[in-house]
């Protein structure tokens, strides 16, 4: 019995001299035109003298013709709306007058002590503890004592 992949190459073994064919069309595509590229960039070289300003234009030129920056035209385009959208925002139409803070009596250190002693009875009231008794309070991590054991 046949294996799947046996079948397959069956089926497609009429395929590939056109698949061979297609390959070596396209890899003398890519020597011409990397030929190309070659002499274009010599002509440019001799052109602008070997400056090196003149060979960064050119490279920046060669960069914004490139199929790279051609696929990313339309992010940078809405990126480049959305930015100047944000900015114009955030500009501010009137100024604004600075926040004032509102004018009230401060309370004093023993009325705040005071209120929160209150309010610490009250929850003991609700909580059903016995005014004397404190609730469990954990102690403070500077008191405990952590044994650490080692394997």
């Amino acid at each position: 019995m046949k294996t799947p992949r046996e079948i397959l190459i069956e089926r497609h073994r009429d395929a590939e001299p056109k698949l061979d064919a297609i390959r070596q069309k396209a890899l003398e595509g890519l020597e011409r035109r990397s030929a190309d590229d070659c002499s274009r960039r010599r002509e440019e070289a001799d052109h602008h003298g070997g400056s090196p300003i003149r060979l960064l234009n050119s490279a920046a030129a060669r960069l914004l013709g490139s199929s790279v920056v051609r696929s990313w035209r339309w992010h940078i385009a809405g990126l480049s709306a959305a930015w100047l959208a944000i900015a114009l925002l955030n500009v501010d139409r009137k100024p604004t007058p600075s926040p004032t803070i509102a004018k009230q009596n401060i309370p004093s250190a023993r009325q705040l002590l005071t209120a929160m002693r209150e309010n610490r009875r009250q929850l003991l009231e609700i909580m059903a503890l016995p005014a004397g008794e404190q609730p469990v309070t954990p102690s403070r991590r500077s008191e405990s004592k952590v044994g650490i054991a080692l394997a």
